[in-house]
Order: C-alpha cells, then structure tokens, then sequence
C-alpha cells in the first residue's frame, strides 16, 4: 500500500507540473520505485524476515526430504572426490 501510495503522489505530482499523462505516468513509477526502495526499507527488511522465519519452520516440520536429483548430485561429487568419472553411473 504504501507503493501505491508513492506513486499516486509521485503521479499527482508530475501532473502538477504539467508532464503529459503518458510521461507522468513512467516518470512516477520511476521515481517512486526509488523512493520505495529508500524510504521503505525498514518494512521490507521486516518482510523478509518473516518470510525467512515462516520458511524455516516449515522446513523443519517437514524434515526437508532429499530430492533424487539432489542424491545424484551428491553422488558423482564424492565419485569426483574419489578420483572416479563423474560421468560415468555407478
């Protein structure tokens, strides 16, 4: 909202001065990208990190099971290791 809210003034802004709509329009969404990325920091770091936290503790809940591509990956890394043809399947 408070995106939206930028813009909207951004926007009313550019037509106070008189920029055509179409101008105005890029011009705002421009500017008011920046300005939300300066002054909105605070709550983006904080939706992040509540995001962060949500997917951690669905992760252990799950127990985070290992993918099939994810065991041949390990798989030709310790062939890697061992000297052996990564390429080449066991």
């Amino acid at each position: 909202m408070l995106r939206l809210a930028l813009f909207v003034v951004c926007l009313f802004g550019f037509a106070l001065l008189g920029a055509r709509p179409i101008l105005a329009v890029l011009l705002a969404a421009v500017v008011s990208m920046a300005l939300s990325y300066v002054l909105l920091r605070r709550q983006r770091d904080a939706v992040a990190a509540q995001l962060a936290e949500r997917i951690q503790r669905r992760t252990e809940r799950r127990g985070a099971p290992k993918g099939a591509d994810e065991e041949v990956e390990d798989a030709a890394v310790d062939r890697t290791s061992n000297g052996a043809d990564p390429a080449s399947p066991r």
